[in-house]
């Protein structure tokens, strides 16, 4: 293990399955493999940049009444919303926009081809919060729509829609 602060270690560019990291567990120091990380991630994958902005791919299982929160992905700022099964109804709820990591946030999220009329997702705000001035959901049911919202750390608005 190196002496060296974090900060004066060289920075990593490509990262393989096999790559390992520390982690703090429960006070115990352990090590994790990024496959591991990765394969834990909504839709098995995540890729990123250097600017922080990364895609998460959140997959969706067809079941009316099925409920997600996206609140964890505090650096994510593009979610791709992708469906596999039967038809239904899907609650994906937006994070808390007075939590102080939403303040100024911009969200967007982008359908991929499997979402249809028959595959709906309810981009909702949090209960006491609103989406463009409504308590509301934003419905997302077709292919390739997208949405992007930003936070004035009370509320939502939307910014940009694409259907």
């Amino acid at each position: 293990m190196s002496n060296k602060k974090i900060s004066q270690l060289t920075q990593a560019t490509t990262l393989n399955g096999s790559d390992e990291f520390a982690v703090v567990q429960s006070s115990t120091t352990k090590r994790v493999t990024y496959d591991t990380i990765t394969n834990n991630l909504p839709g098995n994958s995540s890729t990123g940049d250097t600017s922080n902005t990364y895609l998460i791919p959140i997959g969706i299982t067809g079941s009316t009444g099925g409920v997600g929160y996206i609140s964890s992905y505090d650096d994510c700022s593009i979610f791709l919303l992708d469906w596999t099964g039967g038809n239904g109804v899907f609650t994906l709820y937006l994070p808390d926009a007075s939590d102080v990591t939403n303040t100024y946030r911009f969200i967007r999220f982008i359908a991929t081809g499997r979402i249809t009329a028959n595959h709906e997702i309810y981009l909702t705000p949090q209960f006491g919060q609103t989406l463009d001035g409504s308590t509301s959901e934003y419905q997302i049911d077709r292919s390739f729509e997208g949405i992007a919202v930003w936070s004035d750390g009370s509320n939502w608005y939307r910014i940009q829609t694409k259907a």
